[in-house]
């Protein structure tokens, strides 16, 4: 990268996260636009400055999935691919650009497609330099849903410890994010009729969470509501009782729960008392 692209790139990017702070999006997307302008024009001049454009590419499209222009964004994604597929060149730029279109395709339901993105951008992300752990968690976790979806739990379980292994490494043990994996890696337990580990891992994300979050928040009531859910399944019902009963007092009194929540555990509750 040339210092004067760079010194325009970074302009750029801190001009657009201006504009968007303020929501401000024709100026952002004004600003984006006129930037890369400059530089696809040096590029067009010199080849040798695609890391350069494809970094300009990634901020507007960045820009216009964040103001909610999503098949735009796919297609200047997909630009940055076509530019960077073939160089081993760019890692930390083919990371982030493969894992946000992955989440594309994935809102779009083509989750095939989605899974082949997320590769991708592993692939790239364990080459990065510097490292960018969080980012490689982060795609870890996605994979890991798709996995569990399709019933390829083996993988999805391996792909949860990794990410949680990150998050403890990097972010520390109480962490709102490593809670969020302890969670998940519950919810894949219990999927897969292992009800004692789903109730260890949730229960370990509800330790977190109290001690993050406190006792009045949505995912707090969550974690009690999964233990209920894996008490239940090992038959320990008054256990789960107390535990539903702890998920339902939160929600009727927490400012960031919402009425799907509230319905869920209730008719998770419901459920257990009509089988009993």
């Amino acid at each position: 990268m040339s210092t004067e692209s760079n010194d325009l790139i970074g302009m750029m990017r801190e001009r657009v996260q201006t504009y968007v702070a303020r929501e401000s999006w024709d100026e952002a997307e004004s600003s984006a636009s006129t930037t890369l302008e400059t530089i696809q024009s040096r590029y067009e001049a010199d080849p040798s400055l695609v890391g350069d454009y494809a970094r300009a590419l990634e901020i507007r499209a960045d820009l216009l999935r964040d103001k909610g222009d999503i098949m735009d964004a796919q297609d200047q994604y997909y630009q940055i691919v076509d530019l960077l597929r073939d160089t081993a060149d760019y890692p930390r730029v083919c990371g982030r650009v493969g894992a946000n279109l992955a989440l594309i395709l994935e809102d779009q339901q083509e989750t095939s497609e989605a899974v082949n993105y997320y590769i991708w951008a592993l692939e790239n992300l364990n080459l990065a330099d510097p490292a960018m752990p969080l980012e490689k968690a982060g795609v870890l976790n996605n994979l890991a849903y798709i996995y569990e979806e399709n019933q390829q739990l083996t993988e999805a379980e391996s792909h949860f410890m990794e990410a949680l292994a990150i998050n403890k490494e990097v972010l520390g043990t109480n962490h709102e994010s490593t809670a969020d994996v302890w969670n998940n890696l519950g919810g894949l337990y219990y999927r897969s009729g292992q009800y004692a580990q789903s109730l260890e891992m949730h229960k370990s994300a509800l330790e977190i969470r109290l001690a993050v979050l406190g006792e009045n928040h949505a995912d707090t009531s969550q974690s009690y509501g999964n233990i209920a859910l894996a008490y239940a399944a090992l038959d320990q019902i008054d256990d789960a009782k107390t535990s539903f009963d702890s998920a339902l007092k939160i929600l009727e009194r927490s400012k960031s729960a919402d009425l799907h929540n509230y319905a869920v555990v209730s008719s998770n509750f419901v459920h257990i008392l009509r089988e009993l």
